[in-house]
């Protein structure tokens, strides 16, 4: 397993986005991801946003990356 990357105190806003197909496997992994994310940085805003499948992804975070509210997208 890689190490973590130093622990951040600036209050990042962090879009995630996840698809609702296979919502069994999708909560598992973004359930991680943002406990491992809050480990690294934990001032960090988390906002989720959930499509109906892969197709809608790329969508979805053309959309978010527009309003330029978000530092990362994931």
């Amino acid at each position: 397993m890689p190490s973590r990357p130093e622990s951040c105190s600036n209050p990042w806003r962090v879009a995630v986005v996840s698809s609702l197909y296979n919502e069994t496997w999708v909560s598992g992994l973004r359930s991680h991801f943002n406990a491992e994310l809050k480990i690294i940085c934990p001032a960090i805003q988390i906002s989720e946003y959930s499509v109906p499948g892969s197709f809608e992804l790329p969508l979805a975070v053309d959309l978010l990356a527009k309003s330029q509210q978000f530092d990362a997208i994931a």
